[in-house]
């Protein structure tokens, strides 16, 4: 197997395919040394409760459906392989179904939140196990006093 495709050969195939791809254009050499990041950094994460969560998605999903996220799905459906791994994103299977007739429009939208409550929840298992982030209340009233103490290191350690 390719150096290059080493540390992501178990993590996902499209990730594989793509390190292959660049094996195959560059050749089979090590990876470069990462370079990080020399400045403060905080990682963030809004821990919003799922009733409001929830309540978001909804809208969110109306409000996509609202906007042409339909015409939008048509049109690139047109123009693109229906197959390309970018039409795997929210959306378009729904949209898809509702142009071919296989499902109304409330059922759609319906779709469309179940995957993106889905999304939410394995996003909410990943991030637990991430110690490092700080969590913030966004349905609070007045301003997290721990984004206040966030902001304040940044700017101590920035100098």
């Amino acid at each position: 197997m390719p150096t290059a495709s080493k540390p992501q050969w178990n993590i996902c195939a499209g990730w594989l395919r793509r390190a292959l791809e660049i094996a195959e254009i560059v050749g089979d050499r090590p990876l470069p040394e990462p370079r990080g990041y020399t400045a403060p950094i905080a990682w963030l994460g809004l821990d919003v409760p799922r009733d409001a969560h929830a309540r978001w998605i909804a809208d969110r999903a109306r409000a996509q459906f609202a906007a042409g996220l339909v015409d939008e799905a048509r049109s690139l459906r047109e123009r693109y392989d229906p197959t390309l791994p970018a039409f795997s994103a929210i959306g378009y299977a729904e949209s898809w179904a509702l142009l071919d007739g296989e499902i109304d429009r409330e059922t759609a939208i319906e779709r469309n939140m179940a995957r993106n409550v889905a999304f939410a929840k394995r996003q909410r298992t990943w991030f637990r196990r991430e110690p490092e982030i700080e969590w913030l209340d966004p349905t609070a009233d007045a301003l997290d006093p721990l984004a206040l103490r966030v902001a304040r290191r940044l700017i101590v350690a920035r100098g």
